[in-house]
This record gives C-alpha cells, structure tokens and sequence, in this order.
C-alpha cells in the first residue's frame, strides 16, 4: 500500500502555496509554484553488487514553495515536488517521485526590476514505483540558480536552472537495493510577496 502515491496533485501544489494568516512579519513570507521540465537523467541501482545505470526519458515535475526572507539578499522555506515520467528512456512503464525539501536562497539585485538567485535544497524522497512495487525512500540533495523579474510590487516571474541527486533505497528480500536519480530541471515558476 502506498498512500503518499494517491495524494491528489493539487494537494501536494498546494502544500507549498499554503500559508497562515497568524505568521509574523508577513511582508517577509512569500508563497508560489513552478512547473519543471526535466529534459535529461539518469536512474540507477545497485543489488548484491550488481550495478545497473540507464539515462532517463522526459519527466515533468510541480513545485510549490513557502518562502520567508530573512533579509533581501537570502532566505529560506520549503520547496515540495512531485514529479511524474520517471523512467528509462527505454522503459514502457513510468514512477512517481515526491520530494520535500528545505531551501536556501542567496539573491542579488541586477536591476530594480531584475534578480538573480542560487539556491541549495536538501531534503528527502519518496520514489514510487509503477505495479505497486515497494516504495524507495531517501535523502536528495538539489541547488542551482535563476532569474526572477519583478512583475508587479509584490509579484516576481522566474527561471531556474537545477540539479538534484537522489539516494533512496528499499529492502527486497533481505537484500538492500540501493537507486540513485539524478535530474536536471528547467523551471518556470512565479512568486507572490504577501
């Protein structure tokens, strides 16, 4: 049974745009979503010293993040992920991987109107397989850096650029089987300042 795998999508969107009405300094808290195209991969596994390693397909993923400013140039917050396509380039059957995360952010001021940013996001996860095989747990550890353009006063559109590897393992039969997923993303995501 693999109850993390039938949580709607929208629930787990939802969780990085939730936020409180009692949270101190609001002005500082800013909430948003990205979506991420995740052109290249690689999964691999280890099992009894047998070692197994294929690029991937095209994978989409959903973000949300929650994010509080500790001042403009850094801050930190939570950044939930589920991607969806995680799979050999040859495979005919897809994963589901959830990842939630905790995220740095470091910023810089190009322009009044335009900031870059680097980012590092270590956190666990969650890779579900297809026929309800065993779910595979496991520490990931992302970073990467962007743009974001101020919209409006409170509103910022981005692009990023990332990496994430992932080492989750499971037990089969006494046996460890150990993955690792690496990815890269593009994502496109906008940010609101409440």
């Amino acid at each position: 049974m693999r109850p993390i795998e039938h949580l709607p999508l929208a629930f787990l969107v939802g969780l990085g745009l939730a936020t409180s009405a009692s949270v101190a300094h609001a002005e500082r808290v800013s909430v948003g979503g990205a979506v991420q195209l995740l052109p290249k991969g690689a999964l691999a596994y280890e099992a009894g010293g047998v070692f197994f390693s294929n690029d991937t397909a095209t994978a989409f993923g959903f973000a949300g993040v929650v994010d509080y400013a500790i001042d403009p140039s850094f801050s930190v917050g939570l950044v939930p992920r589920y991607l969806v396509n995680v799979r050999g380039d040859h495979a005919d059957e897809a994963a589901t991987q959830l990842d939630l995360a905790a995220r740095a952010t470091g910023r810089a001021e190009a322009t009044p109107q335009v900031a870059i940013f680097a980012f590092a996001a270590p956190g666990y996860s969650f890779l579900m397989p297809p026929r309800g095989d065993q779910m595979s747990s496991g520490f990931i550890l992302g970073f990467g850096g962007g743009a974001e353009y101020r919209a409006t006063t409170s509103l910022w559109i981005s692009a990023e650029l990332g990496y994430t590897i992932g080492f989750q393992s499971r037990e089969v039969q006494a046996v460890d089987l150990d993955f690792r997923s690496d990815f890269i993303h593009l994502g496109l995501g906008i940010r609101a300042e409440i």
